[in-house]
This record gives structure tokens, C-alpha cells and sequence, in this order.
């Protein structure tokens, strides 16, 4: 999942580098190049919040587990990297039982 926002994240870097290189070599624009700099930044912080949205979402989706024993069922749920709630209920209080097969 994350191997695909890689090469647009490089490309936006090296396309912003090569724009600031760029408008560094002009003489008389100096507040351009401020100004794609911005721009290039901006691009690079959007890209890394894009990034960590994505990987709180596969955290989230990857390390809910439960394990089921003959004393008692266990659920993890991960909330973010550290964060984990855990749940654990003996099998005596289990009243009611549904299995959805799908």
C-alpha cells in the first residue's frame, strides 16, 4: 500500500528541487524562488500527513486481533502506534453466541 505513494512523494521532491535549483540560477528572482520553495514544502508536508494517515489506517486495520481460549476470549484493538485497548471476558458470562457466515 505504502510502495505506491513512494515514487509520488520522490517525484515531488525532485520536481521541487529541480524548481528551486532552477529559479536560484535566474539573477533577478530571488522572491520566486522563496516562493516555490514554499510551495515545494507545502507539497512535501502534504504528502508525509497522506502518508500517515494511511499508516494509522493499516495500524488500526492490521492489529485488531482476538484470542479465544478455553477460560476466556481476548480483543486487542490498536488505536494508533501506541495506543491499545484490550478487552477480556471470562467464558461463564458469555450468554449468547452469533455466528454471521458470509
Amino acid at each position: 500500500m505504502f510502495k505506491a505513494f513512494i515514487p509520488l512523494f520522490r517525484a515531488t521532491v525532485l520536481l521541487g528541487a529541480g524548481l528551486v535549483g532552477y529559479v536560484f540560477s535566474l539573477e533577478y528572482s530571488a522572491i520566486l524562488a522563496v516562493f516555490v520553495l514554499i510551495i515545494v514544502a507545502a507539497l512535501c508536508i502534504f504528502w508525509l500527513w497522506i502518508l500517515w494517515k494511511a499508516l494509522a489506517s493499516v495500524i488500526n486495520f492490521y492489529l485488531d486481533f482476538t484470542i479465544v481460549t478455553p477460560q476466556q476470549i481476548i480483543s486487542y484493538d490498536q488505536h494508533g502506534i501506541f495506543t491499545r485497548n484490550t478487552r477480556t471476558v471470562e467464558i461463564e458470562k458469555i450468554k449468547l453466541l452469533t455466528v454471521n457466515k458470509k
